[in-house]
């Protein structure tokens, strides 16, 4: 069973806090709290605490920056989609026309092996 302070500590290690910091927050040296953590109920809980930590941290995360860009690129996709097909300007519809065309030789001589297709659903 461990003490409040051990506890405390636990919370504060799971996170991420320097040794030093936990120390002086607990209100024990550094070198009890590396006791602490040579013993085998401390270390386990460290443990279990981190786990449950990283499950938290991917159960809540936020969208990084590339699946962001990525969610827009399929936007931007479905934009030009929409515009060469159903747009009534046709000079937008020509112009997107153009970028896709050209945008699809630029990839096309980075891998010859995407497809108009899978370029316009996002695959590139």
């Amino acid at each position: 069973m461990l003490s409040k302070k051990q506890e405390k500590a636990l919370k504060m290690l799971a996170r991420g806090s320097k040794i030093t910091e936990v120390a002086e927050l607990v209100g024990v040296t550094r070198v009890t709290l590396h006791r602490w953590l040579k013993a085998e109920d401390f270390k386990a809980a460290l443990q279990e605490r981190k786990a449950q930590n990283q499950t938290l941290r991917i159960a809540t995360a936020q969208p990084t920056p590339e699946t962001l860009v990525q969610t827009l690129i399929g936007d931007a996709h479905a934009c030009l989609s929409q515009v060469l097909t159903s747009g009534e300007n046709e000079r937008a519809r020509v112009e997107a026309a153009k970028y896709v065309l050209e945008r699809y030789e630029q990839i096309t001589e980075e891998s010859s092996s995407l497809s108009l297709q899978d370029w316009l659903a996002g695959n590139a």
